[in-house]
């Protein structure tokens, strides 16, 4: 019975150690003084034949300011698809 116990809260330990690990590759794309453009490269995927994922980030100097948001942005992530076939890109997600 302890033996189950113990395997049962070695199991719970390493899901929640290992289970939100996620590498990220940042690659700098952008050399431009006011911001910096990374894009993660462990994020590039093919979803199909004509449409790639990828996450970028930028940082902001000086920071950008938006109504919407109170405070003053110095970083945000964005969540782009291109298609290849049209040559056009959607935004997905933004976090700020």
């Amino acid at each position: 019975m302890k033996l189950l116990s113990f395997l049962g809260m070695f199991l719970i330990i390493t899901s929640f150690t290992f289970g939100q690990n996620n590498d990220q590759n940042w690659a700098r794309v952008n050399f431009e003084y006011s911001s910096r453009m990374y894009v993660d490269l462990n994020s590039i995927q093919n979803v199909n034949d004509t449409l790639i994922s990828v996450w970028t980030m930028e940082e902001n100097f000086p920071p950008l300011t938006i109504e919407s948001v109170k405070d003053k942005i110095y970083k945000s992530k964005t969540f782009y698809a291109f298609n290849k076939a049209l040559m056009k890109y959607s935004l997905f997600e933004i976090m700020c």
